[in-house]
């Protein structure tokens, strides 16, 4: 089995993602899901892997509040990475999410 490296800076070319939703448990984000968020990272399919998202859809539908939490680590100065995390933060709590966020790393 090859190893594959995946970090904040890079990674190698990946055009099989199965064994990561196995080893992680994940399930792909449905399309009808993704039509109704009506958000831009889902609608074109940045997002392609949940676990129990149907739980926070549900929450989501008759704008029932939940919670959120999510980070990045400190790699340096803001970069694009870290912009699809804050939005999505945003997004979140525009649909009642009560949001935690962690920044790693932080000297």
């Amino acid at each position: 089995m090859n190893s594959i490296k995946i970090d904040p800076w890079s990674s190698e070319n990946l055009t099989d993602y199965e064994h990561i939703f196995r080893e992680f448990g994940l399930e792909r984000f449905p399309d009808e899901m993704s039509k109704k968020l009506n958000h831009i990272l889902f609608e074109r399919n940045l997002v392609i892997a949940h676990r129990d998202f149907q739980k926070i859809m549900a929450c989501i539908e008759v704008k029932k509040p939940f919670i959120n939490i999510t980070g990045i680590a400190s790699s340096g100065k803001m970069h694009f990475g870290h912009k699809v995390d804050l939005d999505l933060f945003l997004f979140f709590k525009s649909k009642k999410a009560r949001n935690y966020f962690a920044i790693c790393d932080l000297d």
